[in-house]
């Protein structure tokens, strides 16, 4: 791991790199440019439970996405949010995780 320091290009960069397997992140503020961390036990029941769920939230808000009038619903949720939802996908996805 290493830190990032005094560089403009790669300042509050997050994400990986292509398949190279390498990462920016953010840590306690500073930019860290790090191997991809992996997983070092298997998910649980309840992990994977929470997996799924947020999977076929995901599917419904990128269905509701593609039909012109429910995005514009779903705009005008995230707009209505007072900040909660800066995204029409972020509040669909969050509706459809959290109806139960």
């Amino acid at each position: 791991m290493a830190l990032v320091v005094n560089n403009i290009i790669t300042e509050g960069l997050s994400g990986k790199i292509g398949k190279s397997g390498y990462t920016f992140k953010q840590v306690n503020g500073k930019t860290v440019f790090a191997e991809k961390s992996v997983a070092k036990t298997e998910p649980t029941p309840a992990q994977l439970e929470v997996r799924e769920k947020f999977k076929a939230a995901s599917e419904k808000a990128r269905a509701d996405m593609a039909d012109s009038t429910k995005k514009e619903e779903w705009q005008q949720a995230a707009k209505n949010s007072a900040g909660k939802y800066t995204t029409a996908l972020g509040a669909a996805i969050a509706h459809y995780f959290n109806a139960d």
